[in-house]
């Protein structure tokens, strides 16, 4: 123990310089870290700033990671270490010391710091800041210090880190290649594991370097790892449709049900929208859909959908991979949202012809009402919501708005409402006189994701104006201030199951109600 404090203090006095400039990294990061969640104009302007302040970090620590472990590379056999009365246990641990104390420890009190700074509390989320932790180490930290272990100086091991770099998008982009840019969201998110082999791995190859000093097998090891990590990655990727067929089950009891939009008289119906995808060749199309029989107390989300075209006269048929289409919670009465899929020009070209018809099938998850908090608001004042974040009034677009912020990702999918007054605190002549309710989703079923483990509290984007009908079967949002003394509610849900929906659709649909939003001249 003596020989480990005595290599630690030696560290510390000979890499200060080192230590020094990643303290300032970390007190930046901190310091702008409210542009994330605050509406302040000075905040804002340096938003772009924030999202440098990562690598500024890492950079950081691959300097200190660097000069820490080539001070006394284990990587050949005549340093001058080999000679000293050094035991490559007490030199690993006083390696590992120098890292929690100066790696480890700032980075977990510079995010307590920026918890307590956002009005959360920085204690009460042990499995949230472990998995944080296991994710920094497997994906940056112990990379970095293996890297150093098997590289004979600083430049080589920059070489390599870029290398690794390239090389890791490079697979993440193959793996994702055979779904053609359909994304999925699979409720068993498997990326933990592939930290955790990391983790084992990494290290096991910082071992084998300090003890045996056989670079070469060092470098087999965390290589092997990394391969093998990659391979899990795309495997967990490629067999992402059979679990989702798996998980949603197609069940005789829906827990929702779905049908084509019937105009009459006195309904509106949207069009369905046709525009331009960030995707090369293809577009966004966005179908009507109504959702009804969704029992008392419950809810069901929209996660995924599944498309099948069919064109009897011809003979094609396709089939989509299961895609994360944009979020829809449906609560009990009859509602109508917009299901969002991606086709190619062919593909659309075949739902306007005569004959083909289109199935849609919904992955849902079903959702019961669980706690509820209550809030009465005033301006200028923070207020916590327990299981939520915190939450304040704000001026914002000209109008006092709800802002939220969480810790450690989104906070659990609660659905927030309010009752408004408008006539009682806006001098706005064309304001409605009648109450008028305001209700929206705020987070998220996949709350205690640790993937931006950088920034640890995460704004809660939500917009809770109140929809004004205008008597033209339009429904309009528009801006009103939140009153003082507003009674808001957030009610968290739960999961209770999940099933699969269909729904198929005649090409008349289309072609009857269709709307260009400049997809042809793409």
């Amino acid at each position: 123990m003596k020989q480990v404090l005595h290599i630690f203090r030696k560290d510390t006095r000979y890499l200060w310089p080192e230590i020094l400039v990643s303290l300032i990294a970390l007190y930046m990061f901190v310091h702008w870290s409210p542009a994330r969640w605050s509406i302040d104009r000075t905040y804002q302007r340096w938003q772009s700033m924030l999202q440098l302040m990562p690598l500024l970090v890492f950079a950081t620590w691959v300097l200190l990671a660097a000069r820490l472990v080539q001070a006394e590379n284990p990587d050949g056999d005549r340093q001058w270490w080999v000679t000293h009365p050094y035991e490559w246990k007490s030199l690993f641990a006083a390696k590992s010391l120098f890292s929690l104390v100066w790696i480890y420890l700032p980075f977990i009190v510079a995010q307590a710091a920026v918890l307590r700074e956002a009005g959360l509390s920085p204690f009460g989320y042990a499995s949230r800041w472990a998995a944080m932790l296991a994710v920094l180490s497997g994906s940056i930290i112990l990379p970095l210090l293996v890297t150093a272990a098997t590289t004979s100086n600083f430049l080589r091991m920059v070489l390599i880190a870029c290398g690794a770099v390239v090389v890791y998008i490079a697979a993440t982009n193959l793996a994702n290649m055979p779904r053609h840019g359909y994304d999925a969201v699979v409720p068993n998110d498997h990326h933990m594991w592939v930290i955790v082999l990391l983790i084992v791995g990494i290290a096991s190859a910082l071992v084998l370097q300090y003890a045996t000093r056989r670079t070469w097998a060092a470098r087999g090891v965390a290589i092997g790892t990394a391969l093998l990590a990659a391979c899990l990655t795309a495997l967990f990727t490629a067999t992402r449709d059979s679990e989702i067929e798996r998980l949603y089950a197609v069940s005789s009891t829906a827990p929702v049900q779905v049908a084509m939009p019937v105009k009459t008289s006195t309904t509106y119906i949207p069009p369905v929208r046709v525009g331009p995808s960030e995707r090369p060749g293809m577009v966004y199309v966005q179908v009507p859909v109504d959702f009804s029989g969704v029992r008392g107390g419950a809810a069901v989300q929209v996660d995924d959908v599944k498309i099948a075209i069919d064109d009897p006269k011809t003979g094609w048929h396709w089939t989509a991979p299961w895609w994360m289409t944009e979020r829809l919670q449906i609560l009990p009465g009859t509602h109508r949202g917009l299901v969002q899929i991606m086709l190619t020009k062919n593909q659309l070209n075949h739902i306007f012809s005569s004959s083909a018809t289109m199935q849609m099938t919904l992955a849902v998850t079903e959702l019961q009402a669980g706690t509820d908090a209550t809030v009465t608001v005033a301006a200028m004042q923070n207020y916590a919501v327990p299981g939520f974040g915190v939450c304040s009034v704000r001026t914002m677009d000209r109008f006092n708005q709800l802002i939220c912020r969480s810790a450690m990702g989104q906070p659990p999918l609660t659905h927030v409402s309010a009752t408004w007054y408008p006539k009682e605190c806006s001098a706005d002549p064309w304001t409605p006189n009648a109450p008028l309710t305001a209700g929206t989703w705020a987070g998220s079923l996949h709350a205690a994701s640790t993937r931006d483990s950088m920034f640890i509290v995460q704004p809660v984007l939500f917009n809770l104006n109140p929809d004004w009908h205008d008597g033209n079967d339009m429904f309009r949002t528009v801006g009103y201030d939140l009153c003082p003394d507003t009674v808001v509610h957030f009610t968290q849900y739960n999961v209770t199951g999940r099933a699969r929906v269909s729904l198929t659709l005649p090409s008349t649909y289309f072609q009857m109600n269709v709307r260009n939003d400049g997809w042809k001249e793409q």
